[in-house]
Protein backbone atom coordinates (compact mmCIF):
# COMPACT_ATOMS: atom_id res chain seq x y z
CA UNK A 1 0.00 0.00 0.00
CA UNK A 2 2.83 2.69 0.84
CA UNK A 3 4.68 1.92 -2.64
CA UNK A 4 1.30 2.53 -4.09
CA UNK A 5 1.14 6.09 -2.41
CA UNK A 6 4.52 7.08 -3.08
CA UNK A 7 3.79 5.58 -7.18
CA UNK A 8 0.88 8.38 -7.20
CA UNK A 9 3.02 10.91 -5.35
CA UNK A 10 5.43 10.85 -7.50
CA UNK A 11 3.07 10.75 -11.08
CA UNK A 12 0.98 13.35 -9.84
CA UNK A 13 4.06 15.68 -8.74
CA UNK A 14 5.44 14.74 -12.43
CA UNK A 15 2.06 15.50 -14.24
CA UNK A 16 2.30 18.90 -12.36
CA UNK A 17 5.26 19.86 -13.89
CA UNK A 18 4.91 18.78 -17.06
CA UNK A 19 1.82 21.10 -17.25
CA UNK A 20 3.60 23.63 -15.84
CA UNK A 21 6.37 23.40 -18.54
CA UNK A 22 3.78 23.53 -21.34
CA UNK A 23 2.17 26.68 -20.05
CA UNK A 24 6.32 28.13 -19.81
CA UNK A 25 6.64 27.11 -23.61
CA UNK A 26 3.45 29.23 -23.76
CA UNK A 27 -0.15 27.42 -24.96
CA UNK A 28 -1.27 28.93 -27.77
CA UNK A 29 2.01 27.98 -29.53
CA UNK A 30 1.92 24.67 -28.10
CA UNK A 31 -1.38 24.29 -29.38
CA UNK A 32 -0.74 25.37 -33.11
CA UNK A 33 2.52 23.02 -33.00
CA UNK A 34 0.28 20.03 -32.58
CA UNK A 35 -0.38 19.61 -36.55
CA UNK A 36 3.10 20.24 -37.80
CA UNK A 37 6.43 17.79 -37.82
CA UNK A 38 7.42 19.87 -34.79
CA UNK A 39 5.36 18.32 -32.04
CA UNK A 40 8.03 15.67 -31.55
CA UNK A 41 11.10 17.57 -30.61
CA UNK A 42 8.49 19.72 -28.36
CA UNK A 43 7.79 17.27 -26.35
CA UNK A 44 11.44 16.12 -26.37
CA UNK A 45 12.26 19.19 -24.62
CA UNK A 46 9.44 19.31 -22.56
CA UNK A 47 10.40 15.88 -21.01
CA UNK A 48 13.70 17.02 -21.03
CA UNK A 49 13.06 19.92 -18.82
CA UNK A 50 10.32 18.34 -16.81
CA UNK A 51 13.12 15.34 -15.78
CA UNK A 52 15.98 18.86 -14.89
CA UNK A 53 13.25 21.12 -13.27
CA UNK A 54 10.38 18.75 -11.15
CA UNK A 55 11.37 14.84 -11.75
CA UNK A 56 14.55 15.23 -8.87
CA UNK A 57 12.12 17.38 -6.21
CA UNK A 58 8.81 14.92 -6.91
CA UNK A 59 11.45 11.76 -6.52
CA UNK A 60 12.72 13.43 -3.04
CA UNK A 61 9.02 14.18 -1.98
CA UNK A 62 8.44 11.09 -2.33
CA UNK A 63 10.88 9.20 -0.56
CA UNK A 64 10.15 11.77 2.15
CA UNK A 65 6.69 9.96 1.90
CA UNK A 66 8.06 6.46 1.46
CA UNK A 67 9.66 7.51 5.15
CA UNK A 68 7.13 8.27 6.90
CA UNK A 69 4.93 5.80 5.66
CA UNK A 70 7.91 3.17 6.80
CA UNK A 71 8.15 5.04 10.14
CA UNK A 72 4.29 4.95 10.79
CA UNK A 73 4.35 1.10 9.74
CA UNK A 74 7.37 0.72 12.53
CA UNK A 75 4.86 2.08 15.25
CA UNK A 76 2.50 -0.38 14.73
CA UNK A 77 4.76 -2.91 16.07
CA UNK A 78 6.95 -0.80 18.46
CA UNK A 79 9.10 -2.76 20.77
CA UNK A 80 10.74 -1.72 24.46
CA UNK A 81 12.59 -3.61 26.49
CA UNK A 82 10.67 -4.47 29.70
CA UNK A 83 11.81 -6.51 32.79
CA UNK A 84 14.82 -9.53 32.77
CA UNK A 85 13.30 -12.60 33.01
CA UNK A 86 15.42 -12.71 36.59
CA UNK A 87 12.87 -9.74 37.97
CA UNK A 88 9.85 -11.79 36.30
CA UNK A 89 10.22 -14.65 38.31
CA UNK A 90 10.12 -12.45 40.99
CA UNK A 91 6.05 -11.07 40.32
CA UNK A 92 3.70 -12.25 42.70
CA UNK A 93 0.08 -13.03 41.18
CA UNK A 94 0.60 -12.83 37.83
CA UNK A 95 -1.18 -14.48 35.01
CA UNK A 96 -0.61 -14.96 31.54
CA UNK A 97 -2.10 -16.45 28.12
CA UNK A 98 0.06 -17.72 25.10
CA UNK A 99 -0.19 -16.36 22.26
CA UNK A 100 2.04 -17.46 19.91
CA UNK A 101 5.61 -18.61 19.01
CA UNK A 102 8.01 -18.03 16.42
CA UNK A 103 10.87 -19.42 14.95
CA UNK A 104 12.24 -16.20 12.63
CA UNK A 105 14.79 -17.00 9.70
CA UNK A 106 16.52 -13.97 10.52
CA UNK A 107 17.86 -11.66 13.07
CA UNK A 108 19.34 -12.22 16.19
CA UNK A 109 16.80 -13.64 17.92
CA UNK A 110 15.79 -17.71 16.98
CA UNK A 111 13.06 -18.53 18.77
CA UNK A 112 10.02 -15.95 20.16
CA UNK A 113 7.24 -16.47 22.61
CA UNK A 114 4.56 -13.93 22.67
CA UNK A 115 2.17 -14.23 25.63
CA UNK A 116 -0.04 -11.59 27.66
CA UNK A 117 0.47 -10.90 31.02
CA UNK A 118 -2.42 -9.27 33.58
CA UNK A 119 -2.91 -9.42 37.08
CA UNK A 120 -6.43 -10.36 36.57
CA UNK A 121 -7.11 -13.65 34.56
CA UNK A 122 -10.37 -12.32 33.20
CA UNK A 123 -8.67 -9.55 31.35
CA UNK A 124 -7.03 -12.15 29.21
CA UNK A 125 -10.07 -13.84 28.03
CA UNK A 126 -11.87 -11.09 26.71
CA UNK A 127 -11.96 -9.84 23.27
CA UNK A 128 -9.24 -6.71 23.00
CA UNK A 129 -9.99 -3.16 24.03
CA UNK A 130 -9.05 -0.43 25.74
CA UNK A 131 -9.82 -0.72 29.11
CA UNK A 132 -8.36 -4.21 29.84
CA UNK A 133 -5.33 -3.98 31.79
CA UNK A 134 -2.73 -6.62 29.56
CA UNK A 135 0.67 -6.10 28.62
CA UNK A 136 1.85 -7.63 25.78
CA UNK A 137 5.33 -9.25 25.69
CA UNK A 138 7.87 -10.77 23.87
CA UNK A 139 10.59 -13.30 25.30
CA UNK A 140 13.42 -14.05 22.77
CA UNK A 141 15.68 -16.09 22.89
CA UNK A 142 19.36 -15.86 20.82
CA UNK A 143 18.96 -19.62 20.59
CA UNK A 144 17.55 -22.82 22.25
CA UNK A 145 18.27 -26.78 22.99
CA UNK A 146 14.39 -27.53 22.85
CA UNK A 147 11.17 -25.99 23.88
CA UNK A 148 7.61 -27.31 23.90
CA UNK A 149 4.23 -26.04 24.13
CA UNK A 150 1.35 -28.21 26.12
CA UNK A 151 -2.07 -27.87 27.09
CA UNK A 152 -2.39 -27.37 30.26
CA UNK A 153 -5.07 -30.14 30.85
CA UNK A 154 -2.19 -32.42 29.97
CA UNK A 155 0.09 -31.60 32.83
CA UNK A 156 0.73 -33.46 35.62
CA UNK A 157 1.67 -31.51 38.79
CA UNK A 158 5.17 -33.65 39.55
CA UNK A 159 6.45 -33.70 43.32
CA UNK A 160 10.14 -33.88 41.98
CA UNK A 161 10.47 -30.16 40.03
CA UNK A 162 12.06 -27.42 41.86
CA UNK A 163 11.67 -23.91 40.70
CA UNK A 164 11.71 -20.33 41.25
CA UNK A 165 8.37 -18.10 40.72
CA UNK A 166 4.91 -18.67 39.79
CA UNK A 167 4.00 -17.51 35.92
CA UNK A 168 7.74 -17.29 35.35
CA UNK A 169 9.63 -19.86 36.23
CA UNK A 170 13.75 -20.91 36.52
CA UNK A 171 14.00 -24.39 37.18
CA UNK A 172 16.95 -26.02 39.05
CA UNK A 173 15.62 -29.36 38.77
CA UNK A 174 13.32 -31.25 36.51
CA UNK A 175 12.16 -34.53 35.27
CA UNK A 176 11.69 -32.58 31.51
CA UNK A 177 15.48 -31.43 31.27
CA UNK A 178 16.56 -35.13 32.77
CA UNK A 179 14.43 -36.53 29.95
CA UNK A 180 16.42 -33.87 27.39
CA UNK A 181 19.64 -34.75 28.83
CA UNK A 182 19.03 -38.36 28.39
CA UNK A 183 17.98 -38.48 24.69
CA UNK A 184 20.13 -35.31 23.60
CA UNK A 185 23.53 -34.51 22.70
CA UNK A 186 24.19 -31.68 25.02
CA UNK A 187 26.64 -29.46 24.66
CA UNK A 188 28.84 -28.72 27.52
CA UNK A 189 27.67 -25.18 27.89
CA UNK A 190 25.78 -24.12 31.38
CA UNK A 191 22.05 -24.62 30.64
CA UNK A 192 19.04 -23.12 32.03
CA UNK A 193 15.24 -24.58 32.00
CA UNK A 194 12.81 -21.89 31.76
CA UNK A 195 9.23 -21.88 31.88
CA UNK A 196 5.59 -20.48 31.65
CA UNK A 197 2.59 -21.33 33.12
CA UNK A 198 -0.21 -19.47 31.35
CA UNK A 199 -3.80 -20.19 31.77
CA UNK A 200 -3.77 -22.86 29.12
CA UNK A 201 -0.50 -24.02 28.30
CA UNK A 202 2.63 -24.52 29.67
CA UNK A 203 5.49 -23.49 27.83
CA UNK A 204 9.33 -25.05 28.71
CA UNK A 205 12.29 -24.12 27.10
CA UNK A 206 16.14 -24.82 27.39
CA UNK A 207 19.01 -22.57 26.87
CA UNK A 208 22.21 -21.51 27.42
CA UNK A 209 20.99 -17.85 27.03
CA UNK A 210 19.09 -15.57 29.04
CA UNK A 211 15.74 -14.58 27.40
CA UNK A 212 15.44 -10.81 26.52
CA UNK A 213 12.11 -9.80 27.14
CA UNK A 214 10.39 -6.50 25.54
CA UNK A 215 7.12 -4.76 25.65
CA UNK A 216 5.15 -5.11 22.98
CA UNK A 217 2.85 -2.57 21.44
CA UNK A 218 -0.54 -2.73 23.32
CA UNK A 219 -2.18 -1.29 19.83
CA UNK A 220 -1.45 -4.82 18.43
CA UNK A 221 -4.89 -6.89 18.35
CA UNK A 222 -3.66 -10.05 19.61
CA UNK A 223 -6.30 -13.73 18.80
CA UNK A 224 -7.90 -14.33 22.18
CA UNK A 225 -6.12 -18.12 23.67
CA UNK A 226 -9.59 -19.63 23.22
CA UNK A 227 -9.64 -18.68 19.85
CA UNK A 228 -6.57 -20.51 18.84
CA UNK A 229 -7.36 -23.75 21.16
CA UNK A 230 -10.11 -24.61 18.19
CA UNK A 231 -6.91 -25.01 16.27
CA UNK A 232 -4.53 -26.00 18.05
CA UNK A 233 -3.95 -30.04 19.27
CA UNK A 234 -1.39 -31.65 20.93
CA UNK A 235 2.21 -31.30 21.73
CA UNK A 236 4.73 -29.14 19.92
CA UNK A 237 7.93 -30.20 20.71
CA UNK A 238 10.74 -28.80 18.76
CA UNK A 239 14.52 -30.53 19.29
CA UNK A 240 17.64 -29.35 17.47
Amino acid sequence: MGGIIVVLVFISLYAVGLWLSVLAFNYKKFLGYLTTFWFPLIIVYMFASTVVIYMFPALLVSLIVYHYLIQRGKGSYKEEKAMTFEELVKLKDCFLSFEGIQEPSDGNMKLRIFVNKSDNPTDLFTIPHPDRKVESLQIGFKNYITYSVIFDDFTVWNENDVFRGESFRIYENSDYFDFIKEKSILPSDSLTHYSLACEEHKVDIISKHAPVITRRNPKVQLITTRTKRRNMEGIVDRSL
